[in-house]
């Protein structure tokens, strides 16, 4: 939380990846691994980051249903237009 707030960015997405690797339950770590996302994306206009960002959002969603912050962003990103990416093909 410490880069996050230091706005070290770099850091904060590696720490929330490795929290939600450690485990994948920890809505909050999903919520903060999304919000890296979208920064991210947004600074350079990168779509695919902006998906990941959603994608982690919905995670945040399915292991707490209630997550506010997640639910107001994944609002946010789905009012610009935003939907899952589909299922990657093998």
């Amino acid at each position: 939380k410490l880069a996050w707030t230091d706005k070290n960015w770099a850091a904060a997405g590696l720490y929330f990846e490795m929290a939600t690797e450690h485990d994948p339950t920890h809505a909050n770590a999903h919520y903060g691994l999304g919000m890296y996302y979208r920064i991210k994306g947004d600074q350079a206009r990168d779509r695919k980051l902006i998906d990941r960002a959603g994608l982690q959002f919905q995670a945040a969603l399915r292991a707490e249903p209630d997550h506010k912050e997640a639910r107001k962003a994944l609002d946010d990103l789905t009012a610009r237009g935003w939907k899952p990416p589909p299922p990657a093909t093998k």
